[in-house]
């Protein structure tokens, strides 16, 4: 067994169902491979091996490993059925998790950045009105090129990177390792954006640094995004387009839907809440417990 080009290109552009682009998932799968498969002889003493492995995630890497060589006819169909019936996959806990965000928390966080800390006041604005993830605003600010000319792969068509209607914004970061397309934001935050443009910053330096100063952590904007979102937006997939999980969409409205339009129409409305939530604390409390 050896791990080549070959096997990672079949990880993110072959494999069936989720494709992996993320490269730390990349390099970590890697390590995995050659402290464990590198070299060995696929026999069934590998496959007990493999099973009974403390780490599960070994489990992943080697069921890869197998279609991979199924894919290039390596092993014959009868080994494949056989190693991917023993070798189970990984297993998840299923666990409904209760995300009550604390509002208080959420206005001296707020606050507390706009005051001390004008960038990453800039990241979670956008994290918070747009409901991106904080890798991908930390990639937004870095990369930002307003008047870049791209092609859009879900419009087949070119657009300008940023696109600015009378109220609000949308950024097309096209963002592919955990996808974000179309970043939404009020049209009066250009000017932060504008300022920030260009600036490097690692992600984790964000998150320790909220971490140390006892703020809310950056993974919670987009629980909140969603919170508030699902009550304001009547149609739960174009919340999800807005937030950039495509993975979730139904297949009607990911094939035949007219999602970006639909995107567009809606934003303001729940940007305007958004704001409104930010500026007063116990509107935003009302909204968040008040029954739907």
């Amino acid at each position: 067994m050896h791990w080549d080009e070959g096997f990672e290109e079949f990880l993110k552009k072959h494999k069936k169902r989720k494709k992996i682009r993320r490269q730390d998932t990349i390099e970590y799968y890697r390590k995995l491979f050659k402290e464990n498969l590198e070299g060995r002889e696929l026999t069934s003493e590998l496959v007990d091996y493999v099973v009974n492995h403390k780490n599960k995630w070994l489990r992943n890497v080697f069921r890869h490993y197998i279609r991979y060589l199924y894919f290039r006819r390596k092993i014959p169909l009868e080994t494949f059925g056989w190693i991917m019936e023993v070798v189970p996959s990984r297993t998840y806990e299923s666990r409904v998790r209760i995300f009550k965000i604390d509002v208080e928390l959420f206005k001296k966080t707020m606050d507390f950045l706009r005051e001390r800390h004008e960038l990453y006041y800039t990241y979670y604005l956008i994290m918070y009105y747009s409901g991106i993830r904080l890798e991908h605003v930390v990639k937004l600010v870095e990369t930002y090129r307003h008047d870049e000319v791209v092609y859009v792969e879900m419009m087949d068509d070119y657009s300008t990177r940023l696109v600015c209607f009378d109220e609000f914004c949308r950024y097309y970061l096209g963002y592919e390792e955990k996808p974000c397309d179309w970043v939404y934001f009020p049209k009066d935050l250009l000017k932060l954006l504008e300022k920030h443009g260009g600036t490097k910053r690692d992600r984790s330096k964000v998150s320790d640094y909220a971490r140390y100063h006892d703020l809310l952590r950056p993974k919670y904007l987009r629980k909140l995004h969603w919170q508030i979102g699902k009550r304001v937006v009547r149609d739960k997939d174009v919340l999800r387009f807005i937030q950039s999980r495509f993975g979730e969409l139904k297949i009607s409205e990911e094939r035949y839907g007219d999602l970006l339009t639909e995107a567009d129409s809606e934003y303001p409305k729940l940007a305007e809440v958004l704001k409104k939530g930010l500026e007063d604390t116990k509107y935003l409390e009302r909204l968040l417990t008040r029954r739907k």
